[in-house]
């Protein structure tokens, strides 16, 4: 039971106000053992109008009408962040309403909804006005959208893209294109944008029987669609996220695909870490997510998540306890510090709102949960969303915001999040590697080779494209093989960065997972 109550004194009020006039809705929380993705301590928590204000070891004090939240030690995190929902697609039995509801309960007040076009007809900004449209009145936390590009129509194609990233709040694309060459104009033009690109590691053949979605998923055929991404990666130094990786066999394309240069992270669906249910089984349970029953798939899922940079889980309600007890409490494969990474600084990061969001500071938005370790089960015992407490005790305790009105405007509220493009997190690595590999063209040039090769932007892009519609792309390059135009391609920016690294690869790995690098101009 959270201790929460309403202070009647005036003592202390100006003292973590910060600074003059009237003191704005206050929410403090005393005694909190605060978690963040690389740092644990016990302090104060003072929220004012949305925002944490203050950050205190000494106790501080309440002014008055301010709102108390006992936590008597408890841990409180950053409230996690879905990057992955489908509250508007046709097949969802759930709307924003009972999804962004689900999410507080589970700790979740970000949530990143898919934009699906309804058929060929409609267009992407079409489809993204109508779903930017439901949200106000409905949503009860903060929603930022994605669009699916299931069709790649050119030039039409790349201004709707571009106009979604500069103009309407989207840095997310999941790319739906069985064509090779279309995936690599799409993450071309991508790249060019600075937003983040991702895909589901299968294909679509029309097949609609439930048991055929299992079939389609084998852990082999996901590993090669990983490995195509991958090269795809490499020959554009471009970064790429795979959508529900599960197996083992992904697992160990991940970790190939990031040895040979590739800027390939994963999201991991919280189901993927169970095993023991065979869903191939006509008769066993049936999930979008394969279930997986060998129990080196759900190690290994773990794994992905304990060990890969900006790594993220996904899933809704449940997610968060989920993780907690099997990954943390059972396993230990995650320290409490490594579950808020997975759980929302990652995110945060990827989707460029860090650390706004995904971290407990001075100035971040003041969306929290309070972690409940007493009890059998780890579970959120209260989320807040935007200096609010929305849900305490197994039940929601603030206004909904269901049809909510601004009293000033008299419409309804929005909790739209924009996106912004060019994440530090996602695209430092992007700049520093195309820097260092033209500190390398200009010290060729220096040395005035007897054969001048072209290398520009257009020449280079011109033969990669070549290679990637001849269907190059698809053949695994051989050790030792020196002639072909796709493995000197991948290599080349690869072995650049690597001359960059420390034996031990820590440096590259701080660059890739922790602070955006800097990337100043060598005078």
């Amino acid at each position: 039971m959270v201790a929460a109550t309403t202070n009647g004194s005036e003592e202390g009020g100006s003292e973590a106000g910060g600074g003059g006039g009237p003191v704005g809705p206050v929410l403090l929380i005393r005694d909190a053992q605060i978690i963040n993705d690389d740092e644990m301590f016990a302090a104060d928590i003072w929220i004012e109008n949305g925002i944490v204000k203050k950050i205190s070891s000494q106790q501080l004090k309440a002014p008055e009408g301010a709102q108390v939240i006992e936590a008597n030690g408890r841990w409180v995190l950053p409230a996690g962040i879905d990057v992955h929902t489908q509250f508007s697609a046709n097949s969802s039995s759930a709307d924003f309403s009972a999804g962004t509801k689900a999410a507080l309960a589970g700790g979740t007040t970000t949530i990143i909804d898919t934009v699906y076009t309804r058929n060929e007809s409609e267009s992407l900004l079409a489809a993204f006005d109508r779903i930017r449209a439901s949200i106000p009145g409905k949503a009860q936390c903060n929603v930022g959208l994605s669009v699916a590009v299931s069709q790649w129509k050119g030039e039409k194609t790349r201004l709707e893209m571009s106009q979604l990233v500069r103009e309407k709040g989207v840095n997310s694309f999941i790319l739906e294109l069985s064509s090779d060459s279309e995936m690599f104009e799409a993450l071309e033009h991508s790249k060019e944008l600075g937003h983040t690109v991702k895909r589901l590691t299968q294909k679509h053949k029309g097949l609609s029987a439930a048991q055929i979605y299992v079939q389609a998923r084998p852990a082999k055929l996901e590993a090669e669609q990983i490995h195509r991404v991958c090269v795809l990666s490499q020959l554009l130094n471009a970064p790429f996220s795979v959508l529900s990786a599960t197996s083992s066999e992904a697992s160990q394309a991940l970790r190939n695909g990031r040895k040979e240069g590739a800027l390939i992270s994963a999201e991991v669906p919280v189901a993927a870490i169970f095993s023991g249910a065979d869903s191939s089984s006509s008769n066993g349970p049936l999930t979008r997510i394969p279930l997986r029953p060998q129990l080196a798939h759900s190690e290994d899922a773990l794994e992905m998540l304990a060990n890969n940079p900006l790594c993220i889980s996904a899933g809704i309600e449940e997610r968060m306890s989920v993780l907690w007890e099997k990954a943390v409490v059972q396993l230990g494969k995650l320290d409490p510090m490594r579950f808020v990474a997975v759980t929302s600084s990652n995110p945060a990061k990827m989707f460029n709102v860090y650390p706004r969001k995904g971290r407990v500071a001075v100035g971040s938005d003041a969306d929290l949960v309070l972690w409940d370790l007493d009890s059998i089960r780890a579970t959120p015992m209260t989320t807040i969303c935007a200096g609010q407490v929305l849900y305490t005790d197994g039940k929601f305790v603030g206004p909904s915001r269901t049809g909510q009105t601004s009293s000033k405007t008299g419409v309804a509220q929005d909790y739209f999040l924009p996106l912004e493009a060019n994440s530090p997190y996602v695209f430092g690595m992007v700049q520093l590697r195309e820097k260092t590999f033209n500190l390398s063209l200009q010290a060729v040039g220096r040395g005035k080779p007897e054969h001048e090769v072209d290398d520009s932007g257009e020449s280079r892009r011109t033969s990669v494209a070549s290679s990637v519609c001849s269907g190059i792309i698809d053949e695994r390059p051989r050790p030792g093989s020196s002639s072909s135009t796709t493995t000197n391609l991948t290599k080349k920016p690869v072995d650049t960065n690597a001359r960059g690294s420390t034996a031990s690869g820590s440096r590259n790995r701080n660059i890739q997972s922790n602070d955006p690098p800097s990337v100043q101009p060598q005078k």
